[in-house]
């Protein structure tokens, strides 16, 4: 079974996240896997209202090149970092222009003062159905 969770070797989160000293808020790691296979990972940060997207990686892929499983698995990858940072509070997400930069403006993300943005509600959805059956 293909899951994505917080990195558990803290060993290797720490040194992940040192090679970001600005790093802001709570930090962490989130990696895709399946058992032994590691498909890709996001370090991410949030910072009150806001989830900072630091890196993202796909195994094996290059961002101009992604196969379907690549796509795929950034995807996941940025849908899931969107809903740990709506867990802890975050109402938009940002990330400095980086390799993955044109990924994440497919996905929606937007450039403002030279980060891309976007609201968290372009990745997470709420379906309350009590709120939608009212008698």
């Amino acid at each position: 079974m293909i899951t994505i969770l917080p990195m558990e070797d803290t060993l290797q989160k720490a040194a992940i996240l040192a090679q970001y000293p600005n790093i802001c808020g709570r930090g962490d790691v989130l990696e895709m896997r399946e058992k032994d296979t590691l498909f890709g990972t996001i370090v991410v940060a949030v910072d009150g209202k806001t989830l900072c997207i630091y890196n993202m990686t796909v195994s094996g892929e290059s961002w101009g090149l992604l196969d379907a499983m690549g796509k795929l698995t950034a995807d996941s990858l940025l849908r899931s970092a969107a809903s740990y940072g709506e867990h802890f509070g975050a109402e938009v997400i940002v990330a400095e222009k980086g390799p993955f930069a044109s990924f994440l403006q497919i996905k929606g993300f937007v450039e403002k003062n030279d980060m891309l943005t976007a609201p968290m509600s372009a990745f997470v959805h709420w379906h309350r159905p009590a709120e939608n059956h009212k008698a």
